[in-house]
């Protein structure tokens, strides 16, 4: 009996091991594939189409699209938009950015199942623009042309272009200062914090990167440079190629260690001179790997941001040229269209998808833009390098009429009278989340430094931001009848709920603008952030944890998504991803002890048992 209860306590204890090994794998679940793109001439592509053509061709073609009423004939109206507006385009450029060449497929990120060979990826793209825009004039690489600025992977990169019959721009990104080698018995760790050693470091990545771009220029009798930062001119528009200097570990200008940029002050009095050779009534171009701290989807909280007091200096000399198109990569977000483009009163900012792959939209499919300037307006049209098809989609227009729209959006209903005081109070009509004010003067007056105050009961007034507008003193700040409707937008610290604001001009003449409250949506940084290492981190996924990051998806990519749906799609990845909890030590503790102590019960069980079925058996043979 003690025999045959010992062999179910033995097949007992092998369930329970089996059960613990085979867990894991129940619990998993591949991750869930990316959608793939839509058909060129869909019905959104049409529609888009349509819009930002407008001005462009005869008003009969565009009557003919709007009138279609088949997909056919749908499709060839808009095939006779694209044909008729080729006529009238003044230069086409092409750009991308973040490439990431690797060595032997081995890159630092290729997660949803973007291909490693980048080397190969990104010669075919070149093979396909070629094909579908030969008449594209420029490529503009906007940054991490590396993983991990190696020499062989610069190689990859430089061989490409030196085929490739379009002239071509390379701007520096911040994985070109991610060294980690030793050569020659000196150590390049990109994790340093030794100032020494940092600037090492960066001594080397500038080097590679120039010795590349410049033995690029040499083979194609193009002028080098001896910087980072540079400028040239193609088809008469001015393109400025902005670069970090170094590597940074001081977390203070970022939160992600070694990402932000960083820009001198010869290269911000670099910027400022360029730009004063710009034709004022013409667009002018400006690459930046980082985008601006603030501008487009999260740069804000200087999370992937270029950095603080670099980024406020560049605003401060981009604010005298609102025609500025500042175009930046870095962040991985995949977005296109108006989701990945920002209006300001200092230029129109537009981020790229990385080419190698993307966090929150397009996930794995490698996209830039194709860029076609007209008379008075420039169409951006996202491009599909892999399936070598535009995206039309996501066309994007920047010129006055689209500013004006794109600012308006976002302004809140409110009236504003003054105070008697020489302040002026907008009554929003009600308690209202706000982020930011934007302050129009009248014809011929100035501004220069303003102070907001924001109330419920319009008595308590609450200063929330004093400052000078982002303009050149020098002109004293003199608006004409044409200012746009974005000059002077200021930008509060956080989200504020609030009834009225007070504005004051406390240097200047303008007393009584015209005031606009906006608000652009609730804070995601925080939900996007989790959304984007848990999608980063390539590891197998929970079925709970799937659905939760899809519904964090659907959150994300609504911009009209108040707090709660936020907060509950934060709660619900928190929870699937068991990082609800900064830490639980005590309940791993608990169940590491329980288990433990299961453990050694079953142990001393199953030893007593022996011992015991051994002496019973000696005491058996004394009796025998």
């Amino acid at each position: 009996m003690i025999a045959k209860r010992f062999s179910l306590l033995k097949l007992l204890l092998c369930c329970i091991l089996s059960f613990g090994l085979l867990l894991p794998a129940l619990v998993c679940v591949q991750p869930v594939s990316a959608a793939g793109a839509t058909n060129s001439y869909s019905t959104a592509a049409k529609q888009r189409i349509g819009e930002k053509y407008a001005g462009l061709v005869s008003d009969e073609t565009l009557q003919a699209l709007q009138s279609a009423d088949t997909a056919e004939s749908g499709n060839v109206a808009a095939e006779t938009v694209l044909e008729e507006a080729k006529g009238n385009k003044l230069f086409t450029f092409a750009v991308m950015s973040d490439v990431h060449m690797n060595v032997d497929g081995h890159g630092d990120a290729t997660p949803n199942g973007a291909p490693g060979d980048t080397d190969v990826q990104f010669q075919n793209a070149l093979n396909g623009l070629y094909r579908t825009f030969p008449e594209t004039q420029l490529l503009i690489v906007d940054g991490d042309i590396t993983c991990n600025g190696m020499e062989a992977e610069y190689q990859k990169y430089l061989m490409p272009i030196l085929n490739y019959d379009i002239p071509v721009l390379t701007a520096i990104g911040n994985h070109e200062y991610r060294i980690n080698e030793t050569i020659d018995g000196v150590s390049y760790s990109r994790d340093s914090r030794d100032p020494e050693e940092l600037e090492r470091l960066s001594a080397l990545t500038r080097t590679r990167f120039l010795d590349t771009i410049n033995e690029y220029f040499e083979n194609k009798g193009m002028p080098t440079t001896d910087k980072v930062y540079y400028d040239r001119y193609y088809g008469g528009y001015h393109f400025i190629l902005l670069g970090s200097e170094a590597r940074t570990n001081d977390t203070s200008a970022t939160k992600v260690m070694g990402e932000a940029s960083v820009i001198s002050d010869e290269q911000i009095a670099w910027l400022r001179e360029k730009l004063a050779e710009t034709d004022p009534d013409q667009p002018v171009f400006v690459m930046t790997h980082n985008p601006l701290n603030n501008t487009v989807t999260e740069s804000e909280d200087y999370r992937w941001g270029l950095g603080a007091e670099a980024s406020e200096q560049i605003k401060e000399v981009l604010a005298d040229y609102p025609q500025a198109i500042v175009i930046s990569g870095h962040v991985h977000n995949g977005y296109i269209g108006d989701e990945a483009t920002v209006v300001t009163s200092y230029g129109t900012f537009l981020d790229l998808p990385a080419f190698e792959y993307n966090v929150f939209d397009n996930i794995a499919n490698d996209i830039g833009y194709i860029a076609d300037i007209y008379d008075g307006c420039v169409l951006f049209t996202p491009y599909d390098f892999t399936n070598e098809r535009p995206l039309y989609e996501g066309i994007v227009r920047v010129d006055r009429a689209v500013s004006e729209t794109l600012a308006t959006a976002y302004d809140k209903d409110g009236t504003a009278a003054p105070d008697g005081n020489g302040s002026m109070i907008l009554d929003l009509q009600g308690e209202t989340k706000v982020d930011g004010l934007r302050v129009i003067p009248a014809d011929g007056e100035t501004l220069l430094s303003y102070k907001v105050e924001i109330s419920s009961d319009n008595v308590t007034y609450t200063t929330i931001a004093e400052g000078t507008f982002l303009n050149d003193p020098a002109t004293n700040n003199v608006f004409g009848s044409d200012t746009d409707s974005l000059t002077n937008k200021i930008f509060f610290d956080k989200i504020y709920t609030t009834r009225y604001i007070r504005y004051t001009t406390t240097e200047g003449t303008c007393e009584q603008p015209t005031l606009c409250a906006t608000f652009l949506g609730e804070d995601m940084s925080e939900l996007r952030a989790l959304y984007r290492s848990i999608l980063t981190a390539g590891e197998q996924k929970s079925e709970a944890l799937a659905a939760a990051m899809a519904q964090a998806k659907s959150v994300i990519e609504n911009r009209d998504s108040d707090a709660e749906t936020i907060a509950a799609a934060l709660q619900a990845l928190q929870s699937a991803s068991g990082t609800d909890t900064p830490q639980s030590p005590a309940d791993n503790t608990a169940l590491i002890v329980g288990l433990s102590v299961a453990a050694a019960v079953v142990v001393i069980a199953v030893v007593t048992a022996v011992i015991l079925i051994k002496k019973k058996k000696s005491a058996s043979k004394k009796e025998d």
